[in-house]
């Protein structure tokens, strides 16, 4: 082999002197080494210790949002070897960063497109009503509240929840195809910022092939009311039914019957692989030893029926039982089970997968949305 396709194999990013050496490896006259990762809670004790780590301060994964890296390695010294104080020929240098979770996002990108109202009605700015680590059951905005459309078992309440309106018309995917890939990772990257992400502060829509009737009602205990359609308990929307197929992906490789409806199944379902913890029920999210497949962020209204955007809250998708029993796409009322993660505890240690800290603008006024959050999922940046 070649010695320019050797060095191609290796990570520019991660050598130094021209090129010519892997961080971490040594010559027999220069050394590198990397420090192993320390984590922290809080970027106040990550920017402290930075470059080094403080006894005291650092966490372990479970409540990890900040970490440091740091490395030394011996620098050559071509013309400074000439002289008294370069006889070694080589000088330490020393490079350390800390990178982490941002503050709260007014934007959030590649997020589930599912939305859910306040339970507080305005009273609770932080958990909008929803209790950590309970149990709900997240049910397609409807009538039919007892029976087989009722709560799932082992769940404390219904959330009704609706399909924001992220079809791309200009996309090659047919619309059952885009509602299978936002349920199975979220939304797209797009250049259209309205179609990629959800901006706090904004009226938004519902998806349009979700029916809307006049028909009012409270359910779950929401107040005020919302728009509804009667459940049928074996007849789906089929907008919602491949939303769920794509979901299902999460917490399964083996898709559902009723998935096969999708004009394209073959072909999308290879693409998402079900979550690598596979326990049937996580009361614990400290216990979760998964690849955040399981985790969905969605988004926070005043009510299904005005869509103004309050926040963005995070939920560890649940198998509906302990014996590994998958969510049914073709459950009427698109029922699943969730549970929320509190953002003030270990809810908002999952990043999203882009957003900004600023407020979105308008495109109607201009000028921007009003965003003065302080709680909700951030994503990574690099503090220092």
């Amino acid at each position: 082999m070649k010695p320019s396709a050797t060095r191609s194999l290796q990570p520019d990013s991660n050598q130094y002197n021209f090129g010519s050496i892997i961080v971490g490896q040594s010559t027999s006259t220069l050394n590198s080494t990397v420090a192993p990762p320390a984590f922290y809670s809080t970027l106040v004790d990550a920017l402290s210790a930075y470059g080094q780590t403080t006894p005291g301060s650092t966490v372990d994964g479970t409540a990890a949002r900040h970490v440091t890296v740091g490395l030394s390695a011996d620098a050559p010294l071509v013309f400074w070897s000439l002289l008294t104080l370069g006889l070694s020929r080589k000088t330490t240098v020393n490079a350390s960063a800390v990178a982490g979770v941002s503050a709260p996002l007014c934007v959030a990108c590649g997020i589930t497109p599912f939305v859910i109202a306040d339970r507080s009605a305005g009273a609770d700015p932080v958990d909008f009503g929803y209790v950590d680590s309970t149990f709900y059951t997240f049910r397609y905005q409807c009538t039919g509240a007892s029976g087989a459309n009722g709560a799932i078992a082992g769940t404390s309440a219904i959330v009704p929840y609706a399909i924001l309106n992220r079809y791309d018309t200009s996309s090659s995917f047919p619309e059952d195809q885009q509602l299978y890939r936002v349920g199975a990772q979220g939304l797209g990257p797009s250049s259209n910022s309205a179609i990629a992400c959800v901006d706090i502060g904004n009226t938004d829509s519902l998806w349009a092939s979700t029916p809307q009737t006049a028909a009012q009602g409270a359910l779950g205990g929401v107040s005020p009311v919302i728009p509804e359609f009667t459940c049928a308990a074996n007849t789906p929307n089929a907008s919602v039914e491949e939303a769920l197929c794509g979901l299902s992906t999460r917490l399964s490789d083996t898709a559902p019957t009723v998935c096969a409806n999708n004009s394209d199944l073959s072909a999308l379902a290879p693409n998402y692989a079900q979550d690598t913890d596979q326990t049937a029920q996580i009361t614990d999210y400290t216990s979760y030893t998964g690849n955040n497949r399981r985790l969905i962020t969605v988004a926070v209204v005043d009510t299904l029926a005005t869509l103004n955007i309050l926040g963005f809250r995070q939920f560890l998708l649940q198998f509906n039982d302990t014996s590994g029993t998958l969510n049914n796409p073709a459950d009427g009322p698109g029922r699943f089970v969730a549970m929320y993660l509190d953002p003030n505890g270990y809810g908002a240690v999952a990043p999203v997968p882009q957003g900004s800290m600023a407020p979105a603008i308008s495109s109607a006024s201009g000028t921007a949305l009003s965003c003065s959050i302080t709680s909700g999922p951030g994503k990574v940046v690099l503090h220092q």
